[in-house]
């Protein structure tokens, strides 16, 4: 399996932790030959560990004043559509990869780029100058991903045992049986997560003219 890992906390720097991050990844199920990623900031670290490049990823991008980074799990299926209306707004791309188109459709139209979205993914992309996280599954949630909140911040990844190799992670709280603990949830299909310093918001959305087919998400 691919997959994708992220560390936010507003209490620590986090470039000082980079071997949690590594941990993390590590975890993740191997799958063959494979390529990882890592991007760190004060208050966050983000990566990847997949078996080919435009399966999972990690891209970092600047555009005027601010820095975004994405990790991105699974496959895109109408990036090139995507590509093009972006160069036609005036975009250039450096690199041919799924993340990086997904990257810039959020740059372009912010949370609501999910509803423009066609495949099986998941993904998070970290806003270093508004420090906000946003993640979401497609509608079919053909890519998984798990999340959970800390004190002073969250964790997600696409497996839960990934979660749980954190040190700030209670594991005595875990399940006997399954070592997974009540704080470790699953982001729905057709949901999307909003990370700020103010808190956590989970919704459901819907592709452009269609519907969610979703009952109403909730707010943490």
């Amino acid at each position: 399996m691919c997959g994708i890992a992220g560390w936010v906390d507003w209490k620590r720097d986090l470039t000082l932790y980079p071997s949690i991050i590594e941990t993390m990844l590590e975890t993740l199920t191997p799958c063959g030959p494979e390529t990882t990623g890592i991007w760190m900031t004060n208050s966050c670290a983000l990566g990847h560990r997949s078996v080919r490049e435009n399966r999972a990823q990690t891209v970092y991008r600047e555009e005027g004043e601010s820095a975004y980074c994405i990790v991105f799990s699974g496959a895109l299926s109408n990036a090139s559509d995507l590509r093009i209306d972006l160069e036609k707004i005036g975009y250039e791309f450096h690199i041919d990869s799924d993340a990086e188109v997904l990257l810039v459709s959020y740059i372009e139209w912010g949370h609501v780029c999910v509803e423009r979205l066609e495949g099986s993914i998941a993904f998070a992309v970290w806003h270093e100058r508004e420090q906000s996280l946003f993640a979401a599954r497609d509608l079919r949630g053909g890519e998984p991903l798990y999340y959970c909140r800390l004190e002073n911040g969250i964790l997600f990844s696409s497996e839960k045992k990934v979660l749980l190799m954190h040190p700030y992670v209670d594991v005595d709280r875990a399940d006997a049986g399954l070592r997974y603990g009540v704080d470790l949830e699953e982001l729905q299909a057709g949901h999307n997560l909003i990370f700020t310093y103010g808190g956590l918001n989970i919704r459901p959305y819907a592709r452009a003219g269609g519907s969610s087919e979703i009952e109403p998400g909730s707010f943490a």
